[in-house]
């Protein structure tokens, strides 16, 4: 009989023993953080002392959405369903928290496995990006030259330029697409961010420096025309010139926005992500009468 429960420090081990494939698993480097965390978990799927299957489980937003993810499951007890029975009890357990109005989940397009899982479950695949990460900023070329933009500084001014947002997927943070809602936006996280605006004052970029393995500048933009925006990359850069400790600039793309980039050396890629997501049953008349856009 299968027992599941979240993982602590002295599960570092049998973890350590599970055969996943995974060459230099960023879980194992930071599994104490994660099992400590208090708006993070990791769940493990045992079988007498064996681990057959882990997820994780992350809280934002003042814990209103939790997002899925972390699967690694043995490869000597694949094709059981062991991830599907864990993330169905995980989710099974959460839902009696009645702060949680959505469950989500992001992985890679060609990650056949977990988008089987995450439809199994019952989760829509919403909205598809393309990580791009600009590395080589002497090989840019084919933007739109002009002047850098102007920064906003005035927290209310920050404010009213996010209320022009207008995808519903925010890219809170690298590799983490969320529903769009103004409770992510704390006084710490506004604070974080640098705005800046064009001087036609139709357009604005978020860029918050973030790590995620490497040290990114990431940039938040919701139009497709980042090339053929005057300045839009010149401000990237001045950005990055003054945020040296970055490794590059990560941006999220959309994929009209992806077919835009009209020279690739500068950039490096990754396969597509698809963001899936599942809201709540009895939380839709929040969803009816929230900020939120997704």
């Amino acid at each position: 009989m299968a027992d599941i429960r979240r993982l602590t420090r002295n599960d570092y081990d049998v973890f350590k023993r599970m055969d996943t494939g995974i060459e230099d698993d960023y879980v194992l480097r930071i599994f104490p953080r994660l099992v400590e965390s208090d708006s993070e978990y990791l769940y493990g799927m045992f079988e007498d002392d064996a681990l057959l299957s882990i997820c994780g489980i992350s809280l934002y937003g003042k814990g209103r959405y939790a997002m899925l993810g972390r699967l690694r499951s043995d490869r000597r007890h694949q094709g059981k369903g062991c991830s599907t029975n864990l993330l169905s009890r995980v989710i099974e357990d959460f839902q009696i928290n009645e702060n949680i109005r959505w469950f989500g989940g992001h992985t890679q397009i060609n990650n056949k496995a977990a988008r089987r899982v995450f439809s199994k479950l019952g989760f829509h695949g919403e909205s598809v990006t393309h990580a791009v990460i600009l590395k080589k900023p002497e090989h840019l070329k084919g933007h739109t030259p002009g002047p850098v933009w102007e920064e906003v500084t005035d927290p209310s001014h920050k404010r009213s330029l996010l209320m022009q947002y207008v995808s519903k997927v925010f890219p809170y943070e690298c590799y983490y697409p969320l529903p769009y809602d103004e409770v992510f936006f704390t006084d710490a996280y506004m604070k974080a961010s640098s705005f800046y605006i064009n001087k036609a004052e139709d357009r604005f970029m978020i860029i918050r420096n973030d790590v995620k393995g490497e040290a990114y500048a990431h940039v938040k933009y919701s139009w497709d025309d980042a090339f053929h925006q005057p300045g839009f990359y010149e401000t990237v850069l001045e950005y990055w010139k003054k945020n040296s400790e970055n490794d590059g600039c990560w941006f999220d793309f959309t994929e009209a926005g992806f077919q835009t980039i009209p020279n690739t050396t500068a950039f490096e890629f990754q396969d597509p992500w698809i963001l899936y997501g599942q809201w709540k049953r009895n939380h839709l008349d929040f969803l009816m009468k929230s900020t939120c856009k997704y």
